[in-house]
């Protein structure tokens, strides 16, 4: 039977969450709606795929416009809602599409893998029909919770729904042998970054100067650069993103979500942050990814790996390994479409 589905994108990385479900529920005859705030490069990147998308516009930058454009979003949703009318809807994290149909039937599935982000599970949990999250995940949320085996990140880098292209190597002219790592910066702006940190700019000063001694250095970074940093600024469409992680020899990030693309890739990621993630410790226990919660050994310590990731293809092997006892996460989404 053919179901009306609401998705609702919030950042970049719910794009590539959602987009296989988004292809798959059309092909399959089901009406998908989807809403979008702007963020980054979220609707440059909806456009590049051919996502059709509603703009509910800006959330705002600060903490203080985005807690007052809480209640103009709910309104917009449920106007959206009115008009669409639609059997169900999904977020990441998503609280506006819960206020936003509080007085519907529609079901409210929302999806989350970051225990910390404490007010917007407050926000969304009263009104959420069911959240699903990673059996990793630490925090006991109530009846509403459903755990699944998997990780967010394998909605769209699972062997099923992701395939390397050498050829996009070439846009940086790179060949699938060369050596090369990138550093991935974050803006810490999110609500749930506040009191944590990460690399501190000598530090990142330092991480090039090393790294340049066995390969090519790229810079992926929310922000702008310093002036210092601009030379290594990684100039590549965000969704090919992807494929220059599987095949660098290392990635350093301080965000949490390219330190599980790496590892669910293949490629070693060093994670440095202050934040606790349950997905995040289930790969470190793997072997998949290496954690510094403080950046006083960083230096000595991304040598070493640096050292050993370049002596071994054993990752690939882990990975493998780890994904073989994971779901197909695009699939358990559709799935919850089909058995409505």
């Amino acid at each position: 039977m053919a179901r009306t589905v609401l998705i609702d994108i919030n950042h970049p990385a719910h794009v590539h969450f959602f987009k296989n479900a988004y292809f798959e529920l059309k092909k399959q005859g089901h009406n998908v709606v989807v809403t979008a705030t702007l963020k980054e490069m979220n609707y440059s990147l909806m456009d590049r795929l051919g996502i059709d998308y509603i703009d509910l516009g800006f959330r705002g930058k600060s903490i203080f416009t985005k807690v007052l454009n809480v209640p103009l979003m709910a309104f917009k949703i449920a106007r959206i809602v009115n008009k669409y009318k639609p059997d169900i809807l999904m977020g990441i994290a998503s609280y506006r599409i819960c206020h936003g149909t509080i007085f519907t039937k529609c079901k409210k599935y929302i999806f989350t893998d970051t225990e910390h982000a404490t007010e917007q599970i407050l926000l969304f949990k009263p009104f959420a029909t069911n959240i699903f999250t990673p059996d990793c995940f630490t925090k006991d949320l109530g009846k509403k919770q459903v755990k699944y085996s998997g990780y967010h990140e394998l909605a769209y880098l699972h062997p099923n729904r992701f395939k390397p292209d050498p050829s996009i190597l070439g846009e940086i002219g790179l060949s699938p042998t060369s050596r090369f790592f990138i550093l991935r910066f974050v803006s810490w702006g999110a609500s749930h970054d506040i009191g944590h940190s990460g690399i501190k700019k000598e530090q990142k000063l330092e991480l090039i100067q090393l790294l340049q001694n066995y390969g090519k250095v790229f810079i992926s970074s929310e922000s702008s650069l310093p002036s210092e940093l601009q030379p290594y600024q990684l100039d590549i469409s965000y969704e090919k993103i992807h494929h220059l992680l599987y095949y660098a020899s290392l990635i350093v990030t301080e965000g949490a979500t390219m330190a599980s693309e790496s590892a669910l890739l293949g490629t070693p990621a060093i994670f440095v942050s202050t934040l606790k993630l349950g997905y995040l410790n289930d790969l470190v226990n793997n072997g998949l990814v290496y954690h510094f919660k403080n950046n006083k050994r960083l230096i000595v310590e991304t040598e070493e790996i640096a050292k050993r990731t370049l002596e071994s293809d054993s990752y690939q092997q882990k990975t493998q390994q780890l994904i073989a006892t994971k779901i197909d996460v695009t699939d358990y989404m559709v799935d919850l479409v089909n058995e409505l």
